[in-house]
């Protein structure tokens, strides 16, 4: 029921706008499509201006020619181009570009680098022999000084192989980079198809991509993602994570670029707590492209799962459409109509015209099950069988009939539509796979009767049908239905695939809930958890999914609710996905991770309501316990995890997202609303005896309405927490944060805070609008940086420095408009450095202050250091108040 979008902004290499870290929810033609699969960078070349050149040759130029597919785009002439991230990309990626050469004798290569320009990996399309297609390979770059010869290449470090692509085609070739940070294997693709391997694990942070041509050549749709979904995952999209809707509330937006909107209008808003897709007018029709033809022809079972609801009381009809390039193929449709018995109708449909109309195949209802809450539909076709069945909700699934598979290999778009006006919302649309040899829990015992007064336990099916799975090397399927259990269920290097949300394993234990992930590469897929705790556990048990002594695990497109403890729980494991599961209404954290978990990208996903934090990295000192008969000592840190795209709402107390000890922490184009205490909170805890933290991104999340909780402005008052809020344990430094490009709306505290014990910080180009007290606060932080922030309407000071602040502090260029919005205090300072501070050197450079409000200020600058260790110039205000800028 959760949601998030991204969209298709141009990279900025500005973060003051959307910089560089453009999160797009489309995933490159060679990747399973899913807003799970974070775009950290997307260049569709409108423009170049962001683009910096750096060796001779011809300025490259945007081309814009109507008759071509991919106009506009950029052509070159020896040259090379970079452009910034904007921060270090740690984990794996995969970077594509659609490209042409115009002849022979050239040469082009798309590569990904580190933040010197030094290190990297390239993939490279050389025409230099007269074969007719040139020959590609993947190259390792080592230079001495930063890139900046067109001239250069790298080492290559696999085969070189023909390319498949004809040099004088005059369509764009897709040329695709791929490396796997755990494996260091890197593989280079054109068009899709797997044509050369290397091994190398030298480089472990890409910062820069370059784009080098050699020749007239031409660059279009560049994009890096990072991490994975499931394979099985045809298609994953939940509508709250996409586009990054920014300022203080979420107003209706286009859907992202992946979709076109066909007829109508198709929006995607805010509705309660979620976002979903608006259907505006009659008969309005959205489609997006399958991200590979033929990706379904070997997988006897598709699951086409979507969540819906009605918004008006008259009739109310959509849903989905599978068609091919001519508009002709298959639709699930929901019904939800208005009348004395409550009806809900399941169509299975064909339709000629891309959904304009329609012809009913079969159709089942469902009677009392109407209402204005969103309904979870599942239909499921057996490609063995033909046979269709449906359900909604928890209700019985019923069989709709026979369906000609026909050319499903064909079908190349997915459509959305209604059939009235203002009358429906959708969220949540899913396309699962089941592949071949699934070994079904019915056949094993299991019975879907867990809505009854006396439902069966399952856990004796479930095991044997696991075990069955594990010996014959096959996953288990969960069908549409409910199933009770009473204790943890296992999966040892086991997949278990659901239909999605109607497929539910309701707990009937609240002491042993827990899905258990163990061994090399379980998954979770396609699953309902539903709890029945009625009070907060510490216990692994009494978590909703248990990632437990796992390595390369999946969990994706599974719903966790009202479990006694975390929701999903990652301890003491490894090389992992946790990305597009919705969790709500636990009673301890909605996601954690702690125990040593490491290398895990935490991605899309929806967490509503959980007790404490929303999503967390806590890394404990010295564990020294056994669990399930695994001792757990020495605990260290929590390393290398990235959590982009992740949703979060509301909770009981505590905090949105987390890191409590850990290295390598990056959170990133994350949305967080409505934490009671800090939106993102940064920490080393000595009452919980954790590990300090090192090298931390938090980077264009947008943060609305943190610090729920406070109760009082009291500057000081550390008990209150800030939108951003950082610091550490006071006897042990943590250092290396960079908080950049990140949003904060209406803090009920401060914008960014920094407390004890944190060195070498860096706030840039975040934007701040509306706190309660000061926006930027330091208390005893050592060796700061405070660059190209814009700070709107803070209630108190913009920027404060106290007493304890030691090492350097740099404020430049930072835009500040209306402080002290309280308008309470007639001594409030625009910049406040306290008397007293252990400052080694000072500067204020180039800050500017308006105050169109009119609120009262003191003086725009404070400055208690001394002239010596002070460098303050250039510093401006289109106001009257008095510049004071030293003792």
């Amino acid at each position: 029921m959760p949601h998030l979008k991204s969209p298709l902004t141009k990279p900025l290499c500005t973060f003051a706008s959307i910089s560089c870290l453009c999160l797009l929810s489309l995933a490159p033609s060679t990747s399973i499509a899913s807003d799970t699969v974070p775009v950290v960078f997307s260049e569709d070349f409108t423009s170049v201006d962001h683009w910096e050149k750096l060796a001779d040759g011809k300025l490259p130029i945007i081309q814009n020619d109507a008759e071509n597919f991919h106009s506009p785009y950029l052509q070159t002439h020896n040259s090379l181009l970079q452009c910034e991230l904007g921060f270090p990309l740690r984990q794996s990626f995969e970077l594509t570009a659609k490209v042409k050469l115009s002849g022979f004798q050239q040469a082009l290569w798309i590569g990904s680098f580190d933040a010197a320009g030094k290190q990297g990996y390239s993939a490279l399309w050389d025409s230099s022999n007269a074969a007719g297609k040139g020959f590609l390979n993947i190259s390792k770059h080592e230079h001495s000084s930063s890139l900046k010869d067109w001239q250069k290449n790298g080492s290559p470090i696999s085969k070189s192989v023909t390319s498949p692509h004809q040099v004088s085609d005059a369509a764009f070739a897709t040329l695709s980079l791929r490396w796997q940070r755990t494996t260091g294997k890197l593989t280079l693709s054109m068009n899709g198809k797997v044509l050369a391997q290397a091994n190398d694990k030298s480089f472990t942070s890409f910062s820069k991509i370059y784009l080098k041509a050699h020749g007239e050549v031409s660059f279009d749709d560049v994009t890096l993602t990072t991490g994975q979904d499931s394979e099985l995952v045809t298609l994953h999209h939940l509508f709250n994570q996409g586009s990054l809707h920014t300022g203080a509330s979420m107003l209706p937006t286009a859907l992202d670029a992946s979709w076109k909107t066909l007829s109508g209008k198709v929006l995607e808003q805010q509705a309660e707590h979620e976002r979903v897709v608006h259907f505006a007018a009659d008969h309005s029709r959205a489609q997006t492209p399958l991200p590979q033809h033929g990706s379904i022809k070997d997988y006897p079972l598709l699951t086409i799962n979507y969540d819906i609801r009605k918004t008006t009381t008259s009739g109310n009809g959509g849903g989905v459409y599978l068609v091919n390039r001519k508009g002709a193929g298959i639709g699930f449709i929901t019904e939800l109509a208005e009348d004395k018995l409550n009806r809900s109708t399941l169509k299975l449909v064909s339709t000629s015209d891309s959904g304009k109309t329609h012809t009913v195949l079969s159709h089942k209802t469902w009677h009392g099950v109407q209402g204005s809450n969103f309904h979870s539909i599942a239909f499921t076709w057996n490609r063995n069988s033909q046979q269709v069945t449906a359900t909604i909700d928890q209700e019985k699934a019923q069989d709709l009939g026979a369906l000609t598979s026909g050319d499903i290999n064909l079908y190349s778009r997915l459509i959305l539509a209604n059939q009235f006006k203002n009358t429906l919302q959708i969220d949540n649309l899913i396309l699962i796979r089941v592949p071949a040899g699934a070994v079904n829990v019915l056949d094993h015992g299991a019975v879907a009767d867990g809505t009854s007064a006396t439902p069966t336990n399952n856990l004796a099916s479930f095991t044997a049908a696991i075990a069955a799975a594990k010996q014959d090397k096959l996953p288990v399927y969960v069908p549409s239905g409910v199933f009770g259990y009473d204790d943890v269920i296992p999966l040892d290097g086991v997949t278990m695939i659901g239909s999605g949300a109607t497929s539910v394993l309701m707990s009937q234990n609240e002491e042993k809930s827990a899905i258990r992930l163990m061994g090399d590469s379980p998954s979770l897929i396609g699953c309902n958890i539903q709890g029945n705790a009625t009070v907060r556990s510490s216990q692994p048990h009494t978590t909703g999914v248990w990632i437990f002594h796992a390595n390369n695990f999946m969990v994706s497109a599974n719903r966790v609710h009202n479990i006694g403890s975390a929701g999903i729980f990652a301890f003491k494991s490894s090389q992992g996905y946790i990305c597009g599961n919705i969790v709500t209404h636990t009673y301890a954290d909605g996601i954690h991770h702690t125990a040593t978990s490491n290398l895990i990208q935490t991605n899309g996903n929806a967490v509503f309501f959980p007790g404490d934090d929303q999503i967390a990295v806590v890394s404990y000192k010295g564990m020294n316990k056994s669990v399930e008969g695994k001792p757990v000592k020495g605990s260290s840190h929590c390393h290398d995890i990235e959590a982009f795209h992740n949703y979060t709402y509301g909770q009981a107390h505590a905090r949105g997202m987390t890191v409590v000890g850990g290295k390598r922490i990056t959170y990133g184009r994350n949305q967080v609303n409505h934490a009671q205490q800090a939106g993102i909170y940064i920490n080393a805890e000595p009452s919980y005896n954790t590990w300090d933290w090192q090298d931390i991104i938090i980077t264009e999340n947008v943060i609305r309405n943190s610090g729920m909780s406070h109760v009082d402005d009291i500057e000081g008052n550390e008990t209150n927490q800030a939108g951003i809020f950082i610091s550490a344990n006071p006897d042990s430094l943590s250092s290396n944060l960079i908080a950049k490009g990140n949003q904060i709306y209406h803090s009920h505290y401060r914008g960014i805070a920094i407390g004890y014990s944190c060195s070498d910080i860096l706030i840039e180009q975040n934007l701040i609008d509306t706190t309660a007290s000061s926006a930027l606060h330091l208390t005893a932080a050592h060796n700061v940086t405070l660059v190209e922030n814009k700070i709107y309407r803070a209630g108190k000071y913009g920027i404060f420095a106290d007493k304890n602040s030691s090492g350097f502090l740099k404020i430049r260029k930072n835009l500040l408009v209306d402080v002290n919005r309280s308008n309470k205090e007639s001594f409030i300072d625009v910049i406040l450095i306290l008397a007293e501070s252990h400052l080694s050197s000072l500067e204020i450079i180039d800050n500017h202050y308006d105050n169109p409000a009119g609120y009262l200020i003191s003086r725009l600058i404070e400055n208690h250091t001394t002239a010596a260790k002070s460098s303050l110039k250039n510093n401006t205000t289109s106001t009257t108040a008095k510049v004071w800028q030293a003792p």
